[in-house]
Formats: C-alpha cells, structure tokens, sequence
C-alpha cells in the first residue's frame, strides 16, 4: 500500500532512498539510469529535431516516461517542442525550486505541448508523465517527475492537471527547505540528504526517490 507524504516517517524516507539507490531499471542500476539521462540533458533539449526525437525516445522506453508507447506521437511532440522553443528556453530564467515555485503559466505553456496528442488514426492522448520527467531533466532543481507513484504519494490519484502539479511542486518546496508541517520526515531532510551523498542529484530528486518507493 502507498504510503502518502503525510504519513511517511524518518525511517520510510531513509528506506525508501536506500531502496532507490539500491534498485534496477532493466537490469541497470537507477542511479546509473539516473546520471545518462543528467549527461542527455546537460545542454537542455536539442534545437535537431532529429536529435530530440532520440531524446524522447529515452524518455519514452528507458526512463518508462510512457507505459505503453505507441504511434508516432514522439514525432508530433518533438514538433511541438521545436514550435515553442521559446517556451523552454524560458525554464532557463526560473529560480531554484528552493526560492521559488514556477508559475501556472509557465506549467500551463508546457502543459499544453503534450496533451492532446495523436496516437494512431483519430485518437489522441495526453502524455503528462513524459512531459514531467523532462522538465526534471531540463531544471532538476525545480521539477520533479510525476509518475503514478509520485502521484499516489502527493494526492493519491492517478490523473493531475497543471494546478495540481504546481500544489505537488509546493509541497516539495516546503519539503527540502524543511517547512511542511503536514510531513513527517520533513524537519530531518539533512539526515536524509547526508545518506543519500553518494548518489545524490539535488534535493529534487531525492525526494522523487522517496516518493517513488512509498508511492507503489
């Protein structure tokens, strides 16, 4: 049963950073998994559309950003992307998750990209989990990637809509700067951060790594 980030403890957060650490993604370590998409990202989203598309593709079946890829929806997304380049480059000027939560306008601008995508012949769908994950990989000290177990660990549903994605970033905020009340582990994030030195990719993540263990 999830655990929601209301009820968890010092020791579920310490477990679960442990857990993380610890675990694979087809057959490779996470945090090994972790550092290629860091390296993939270092310069942000290619301006090659060609190269972006590879981008997404890792997203898509390495980093399981998508369950069941299908379609050429990479394609239209990578379009998207490369029609609001503007957009992106804008997540350039954001502050540290720490000092500041991005607006709803600037999640609602990304938001818009994938959602409503065409699958195969007249159906579309929305692609929220990819487009989370490379936010995260673009800005790892602002976003954190939202899949259905961050998701059951924050609001315990499955779907989020961009406001509740910014309450979710809110939460996290107050997390890592040891501010929320509603959380257990919250007033001893330095001790999990001190564990975590090793395989540490900023605050962000690692409190994705709690919620990803004690969201399944």
């Amino acid at each position: 049963m999830p655990i929601p980030y209301n009820q968890a403890r010092l020791v579920d957060a310490v477990r679960a950073v442990k857990e993380y650490n610890s675990g694979h993604n087809m057959g490779t370590p996470n945090y090994i998994v972790d550092q290629w998409g860091y390296d993939m990202f270092k310069h942000g989203i290619s301006g090659s559309k060609h190269h972006l598309i590879r981008q997404l593709h890792w997203l898509s079946v390495i980093y399981k950003g998508i369950a069941y890829p299908e379609g050429k929806f990479i394609e239209e997304i990578a379009g998207r992307i490369i029609n609001n380049m503007h957009t992106f480059h804008m997540l350039n000027r954001l502050r540290p998750l720490s000092e500041r939560t991005p607006s709803r306008i600037v999640i609602d601008k990304i938001w818009t990209i994938f959602t409503n995508v065409h699958t195969s012949g007249s159906k579309k769908k929305n692609y929220i989990t990819l487009c989370t994950k490379l936010l995260h990989f673009i800005r790892p000290d602002i976003f954190i990637p939202c899949d259905e177990r961050v998701k059951n660990f924050f609001i315990g549903r499955k779907h989020v809509n961009p406001n509740d994605y910014q309450k979710i970033l809110v939460i996290v905020k107050d997390i890592i700067n040891g501010k929320d009340h509603d959380c257990p582990f919250c007033h001893n994030i330095r001790i999990i951060r001190k564990m975590d030195w090793r395989w540490y990719h900023g605050d962000v993540k690692m409190v994705d790594k709690i919620a990803f263990v004690c969201g399944k």
